[in-house]
């Protein structure tokens, strides 16, 4: 009797080992897709952040600008690994598009400005899409 339980179980080792071991690599690969999306993510984000920090420089370099220029219009130029373009239009209520670029991100900011007396006052500054 004792031959034929012994018989009978055979085997159940190697099948508990196999799914012991399907589970573990679809643990790791979950581990390991879940990882590599995170550090993409991050990546992604530090280039839109780098963007708009484009973005803004073009804004403050126009702000500078007009007020040694009122008749500034705008520039296009490259700092560090990213682009920017600006564009100034209006007489004394200026509306400045800068638009920055950091590799396949771009971010628009549109300010609103007025120009004076020798002095520049921003009215409103926001992000467009």
């Amino acid at each position: 009797m004792k031959q034929f339980i012994v018989h009978h179980f055979r085997g159940q080792a190697l099948v508990v080992l196999l799914v012991f071991m399907v589970v573990s690599l679809t643990i790791t690969s979950a581990a390991v897709v879940i990882i590599l999306m995170n550090a993409r993510s991050a990546s992604r984000f530090e280039q839109g952040q780098d963007a708009i920090s484009q973005a803004e420089n073009g804004v403050e370099n126009t702000l500078l600008r007009l007020l040694r220029d009122p008749a500034y219009s705008g520039e296009a130029y490259t700092i560090d690994s990213g682009n920017v373009i600006v564009a100034v239009s209006g007489t004394t209520n200026k509306v400045i598009q800068s638009k920055g670029t950091s590799r396949d991100f771009v971010r628009d900011l549109e300010v609103h400005a007025s120009a004076t007396g020798g002095a520049v006052t921003v009215t409103s500054w926001k992000e467009t899409f």
